[in-house]
């Protein structure tokens, strides 16, 4: 399996979610919807914001093969760069000084704004394939396809930023076949309860189908499992098998490898 591809590795670097470093400040529930602004619930406390500074949140336990169900929010304070706002909205300015004790102290916080935030690089990058980093079996989701495209992975979160949305659609589907999650369990360091951590050198070994017919297949097989529930997932096994000319007495042995870790 791992020579059918290209490994994912080489076409972009599986990085972490970001890191705020105090969570309680940064994440947390919508309550109601204001305008303008939001009543948020930030460290136990109802907060009203500016609306322009609020994300999804997505956690590692909010990714489903081809589904998002985020339902925390995060504050968003870097500009589409990455660098943070030099000036916030009223409200926020006078939020976040209230929290500056807490920020300054933060681990990886050095200089610059305190309301900065960590590994921001997966918040800005346009198509973006999610999945978490502890799990039964890699399950992934491109975010282009969902409510939450303009979601936060956070650091639970394993990401890979790619080039276009049809990769996208093509690293998604391919990580949640059974194909991927045999090599997986090869590969991967045991967690507790059966999951594993798939994380970057892992997930980077993922051998992905090169551009042709049967990519471009894949990547409208993968639209449709994004966008309806009613295809089972044996035909996404089949045609990433397909794509990647995975033989037959490869797939039955990749099957039984994984059926053997459910």
């Amino acid at each position: 399996m791992r020579s059918s591809g290209r490994p994912l590795g080489t076409i972009t670097a599986p990085v972490l979610g970001l890191k705020t470093g105090a969570n309680e400040v940064f994440v947390g529930r919508l309550l109601e919807s204001l305008g303008e602004t939001v009543a948020v619930e930030l460290g136990g406390q109802r907060v009203v914001l500016e609306s322009s500074l609020v994300r999804p949140a997505l956690r590692g336990r909010d990714i489903r093969a081809f589904r998002t169900y985020a339902n925390r929010i995060i504050l968003w304070t870097h500009d589409e760069t990455g660098e943070p706002l030099r000036v916030l909205p009223c409200k926020a300015r006078r939020y976040f000084l209230r929290q500056s004790a807490i920020l300054r102290s933060r681990k990886d916080y050095r200089t610059g704004p305190p309301w900065s935030v960590f590994r921001v690089a997966g918040a800005i990058s346009k198509h973006r394939v999610v999945w978490s980093d502890i799990s039964r079996r890699p399950r992934a989701v491109a975010l282009d396809e969902t409510d939450a495209k303009s979601g936060i992975p956070l650091n639970s979160c394993y990401l890979a930023p790619v080039g276009d949305a049809k990769t996208a659609l093509v690293v998604a589907a391919t990580m949640n076949s059974t194909w991927a999650h045999a090599l997986v369990t090869a590969y991967a360091d045991e967690a507790r309860g059966g999951y594993r951590r798939v994380n970057s050198r892992v997930a980077s070994q993922i051998p992905i189908p090169v551009t042709g017919p049967k990519q471009d297949k894949l990547a409208e097989l993968s639209r449709l499992m994004h966008n309806q529930t009613n295809v089972e997932n044996y035909d996404v096994d089949e045609v990433v098998a397909d794509a990647l000319d995975l033989s037959a007495k490869t797939r039955t042995t990749l099957r039984e490898l994984s059926a053997n870790q459910r």
